[in-house]
């Protein structure tokens, strides 16, 4: 901090008033739900808790209730875990760590322009700038884009600590950076531009190398996500990637100098390398980079931009552009302005530009309120987009309005007629509204034409199920691989599909085994007790029909978990008698009158199959134990009524 000392007072008054214009735009704010990726992320997450913070370093899984989306940011996920602690699934503990965030943020740019020199008043305007950009406005509200927050937040205290001479501090900010999120690799690109542009590269690399060290640790930790995303498995070829992405540069400095037009996502359209809109957009950056060459902070600046944008401009993502990526480039806007001249000279002007940034700031808050004003807002904006159409509707069909919903995902599918998210969510939607078979008809064709996503034959194999189409939704469960998300709830049903048809043995295992997959799945939960309870009715029932088989079946799983389950081993006794395998239902008898001595119906099965194997000198003491037991007066008669004839047969008086 040895820059900042000869500030003092000056100093802390700055840094206060920054933390309270940011609180007081972002007050707003602290009601606003979970939005978007939240909902996965955070909200229905069961990894954040603070039992596994540690744990956070091992499985980048624990990101997402969906191992799918699976990312290495173990700093966040504590972060989000503490305020799980701290206010449950209330969101104003998470807004308030946002905000605190992004408020230090505003801080470090207004620190570091005085370290390059600034006075102190460009500073401070600069730091209201960046505090006052209604880009900030979706990483602060956007909950899970916090890693954007505390990456940059880490990432600036790592320029800071370095410019200021603490290296080690600065290279300890930057591990923490990276646990945060990924695009903190830029740190030594940042690092080693300003010392090219005043000359020393030569002389700071040494210094610099550990930050490259660390960077290539990184690399080393993540390179399967690395490699997935970039070769194996990108979501679109790189080519296109990177014409797209020169494209967007052009878009994203709009956006950071002239902040209108703001969206959770905005109409962007693939751009080959090769087309005349991409290369005339690279050419221009090309422009503006070789331009600030030798212009000071100009240069400095426009450099950070690039730097900061090229982590998600290389690497293909789902999405093509986004506002809260713009968050650490803004930075490099700030730099860069900061060096303009006239600004300083324009007097009470300021107080405008303040109050018109705030203003647009509070009302940018109010559209992440509610889940179907962000979505309105974004269709508003890109009518053309399938994006916007998908979650509107699925908000929608939510709140009920299912006429609503099923128009909006039409329209969806009218702009892309094969995009498997539209069809299946109106598939939903049609099975929300009791249209079954329109539902089936959906699925069906887009089971034909994405055979190996299991989510589409899940939700074709549910509404045959729904349908009363038994044999057809339990072909179509079978079909689903076991490697599919969630094919847990694929098992479960297809024991409720067994159970319906009368076969319990089978129901059981595919609850069991739903329940060996996911032990905190309550519906298969509740339908394994369920169909345990039912054994007393239910076996006696398929043994009439000649289902001995079924109930040996049954209880031998059922036995398998718990061996000493009564009513297991009872009608496995039972079963094993009425197929005419007496040793084995005499066997298993005899335990079962070991193991529940006071079970009256044990002793005298046992007894009837010891005479129907032809034992009845074993049978008599059977009889006599159960006439012993307070047994049931019923049972007690029977046992009385056997034994009198089968000693009259016996010549025994």
């Amino acid at each position: 901090m040895a820059f900042l000392g000869r500030w003092g007072a000056e100093g802390r008054r700055a840094g206060l008033l920054l933390f309270g214009v940011v609180c007081l735009v972002y007050l707003n704010s602290l009601g606003n739900p979970f939005q978007y990726d939240d909902k996965h992320a955070i909200a229905t997450n069961p990894h954040l808790s603070l039992e596994k913070i540690p744990a956070f370093l091992f499985h980048p899984e624990y990101f997402s209730a969906d191992p799918e989306k699976a990312m290495y940011r173990p700093l966040l996920l504590a972060s989000l875990a503490l305020n799980r602690a701290w206010s449950g699934q209330e969101t104003y503990s998470y807004h308030l760590v946002n905000t605190g965030l992004h408020a230090l943020c505003a801080v470090l740019v207004w620190a570091l322009l005085l370290h390059l020199g600034r006075p102190a008043g460009v500073a401070l305007a600069a730091g209201l700038l960046f505090a006052l950009h209604p880009l900030a406005t979706e990483p602060v509200n956007y909950l899970s884009s916090r890693s954007e927050l505390l990456a940059a937040a880490l990432v600036l205290g790592a320029v800071w600590a370095e410019w200021g001479g603490r290296s080690r501090l600065g290279l300890t900010f930057f591990a923490l950076a990276l646990l945060s999120k990924e695009s903190a690799i830029v740190l030594p690109a940042l690092l080693a531009w300003r010392e090219w542009l005043e000359g020393n590269l030569r002389g700071a690399w040494r210094r610099l190398a550990s930050y490259g060290a660390a960077a290539l640790l990184y690399l080393g930790v993540v390179r399967t996500f690395l490699v997935t995303a970039v070769f194996s498995e990108p979501v679109r070829p790189l080519a296109e990637q990177w014409g797209t992405q020169a494209k967007a540069l052009v878009y994203y400095l709009k956006l950071l100098i002239m902040p209108t037009g703001l969206s959770v996502h905005h109409g962007f359209a693939v751009s080959p390398l090769y087309s005349g809109l991409a290369l005339l957009s690279l050419l221009l950056v090309v422009s503006l980079a070789l331009g600030a060459r030798g212009r000071g902070s100009f240069a400095l600046g426009a450099g950070w931009i690039l730097i900061a944008l090229a982590p998600t401009s290389l690497v293909p993502l789902n999405i093509l552009v986004n506002e809260h990526r713009l968050y650490l480039p803004l930075v490099g806007l700030m730099i860069w302005l900061s060096d303009l001249g006239p600004l300083p000279r324009l007097g009470r002007a300021w107080l405008v530009l303040p109050a018109l940034l705030g203003g647009l700031v509070v009302q940018r808050n109010a559209v992440w309120q509610d889940e179907g004003v962000l979505w309105a807002d974004a269709l508003a904006k890109a009518p053309l987009e399938v994006r916007p159409h998908v979650f509107l509707g699925n908000h929608l069909r939510a709140a009920g309005r299912l006429e609503e919903s099923a128009d909006l995902l039409r329209g969806a599918l009218e702009l892309e007629p094969d995009n498997p998210t539209a069809q299946a969510n109106l598939g939903t939607t049609y099975k929300e509204m009791g249209r079954l078979d329109q539902a089936i008809a959906l699925y069906e064709e887009l089971v034909a034409r994405h055979p190996e996503q299991g989510e589409l034959r899940y939700n074709l194999a549910l509404n045959l199920q729904q349908a009363g189409q038994g044999e057809r939704a339990r072909a179509e469960y079978l079909a689903i691989q076991s490697g599919t998300p969630h094919y847990e709830l694929v098992l479960n049903n297809l024991g409720a599909l067994q159970e319906e048809a009368g076969r319990p043995d089978s129901a059981y295992y595919f609850y069991l085994r739903a329940l060996e997959r996911a032990p905190g799945l309550a519906d298969a939960r509740a339908n394994q007790q369920r169909l345990l309870q039912s054994m007393p009715h239910m076996a006696p029932q398929l043994l009439d029909q000649g289902g001995a088989g079924v109930v040996e079946g049954w209880c031998r799983l059922v036995l398998a978990g718990e061996d000493t389950h009564r009513d297991g081993i009872f009608f496995l006794a039972v079963a094993l008698f009425a197929q005419g395998r007496y040793p084995e239902s005499i066997a298993t008898n005899q335990r079962l009158v070991k193991v529940h001595p006071g079970f009256g119906e044990g002793h005298l099965q046992l007894a009837n199959a010891l005479e129907s194997a032809g034992r009845p000198a074993e049978a008599l003491p059977v009889y006599w134990e159960l006439i012993r037991l307070n047994a049931d007066p019923a049972l007690r008669g029977v046992a009385a009524q056997r034994l009198q004839q089968l000693e009259r047969r016996l010549g025994r008086p």
